[in-house]
């Protein structure tokens, strides 16, 4: 009988399946090395990628069986899936090195990147990397079952909105183009 982490019950995961689509049950070894990540927010400018190469690096050298990154890792609300491909290849070349090592990559889509169904041709590189709809659930892991989401799925406003992230995204990244050609900055604390 497998051990269930926090609330992550069966009759939770199938609660849940009602408010998600494309959710993903994976076997897994028990002795696995998960690590997981959320809120990254690739493209936007406050977004500390520094931090996030230097975790890349860490894993790269940890070997770890998954890295689950469980939405938003891109923000496709304030900036070009083009844009951001380009300006953060350092952290591509990483996520791709950490495939060919061995490591499974899950990648839950967010709202801020939900748009990423649109650009699949550029992940097909990425050995070992899947992209996943909403949810993942990975068994039999050193803490039983554990039940990965992003979380938006649950906020009211987003959840009847899905069929809307592409718009709001070009809305939002339409802001954020004009905020650079007029050169609006918020002004740094002193």
């Amino acid at each position: 009988m497998s051990r269930y982490a926090g609330n992550v019950r069966p009759e939770l995961v199938e609660e849940l399946s009602e408010h998600v689509i494309d959710d993903k049950i994976e076997k897994t070894a028990s002795e696995s090395k998960i690590f997981v990540v959320s809120d990254i927010h690739l493209g936007w400018e406050r977004s500390n990628v520094a931090a996030f190469v230097k975790f890349l690096d860490r894993l790269i050298d940890e070997r770890p069986s998954y890295l689950v990154i469980c939405g938003d890792f891109l923000d496709l609300w304030r900036a070009e899936f083009d844009d951001i491909t380009h300006n953060f290849e350092h952290v591509f070349v990483r996520i791709k090195r950490l495939g060919q090592q061995g490591t499974k990559i899950r990648y839950v889509l967010g709202n801020h990147d939900y748009e990423v169904r649109e650009h699949l041709a550029y992940f097909d590189s990425f050995p070992n990397l899947e992209i996943i709809g909403n949810s993942l659930v990975l068994d039999r892991t050193p803490l039983g079952a554990c039940f990965f989401i992003h979380g938006h799925q649950f906020d009211w406003t987003l959840r009847h909105c899905v069929r809307f992230y592409p718009a709001i995204g070009r809305v939002v990244r339409s802001i954020y183009r004009l905020r650079r050609r007029l050169h609006f900055r918020r002004r740094a604390k002193a």
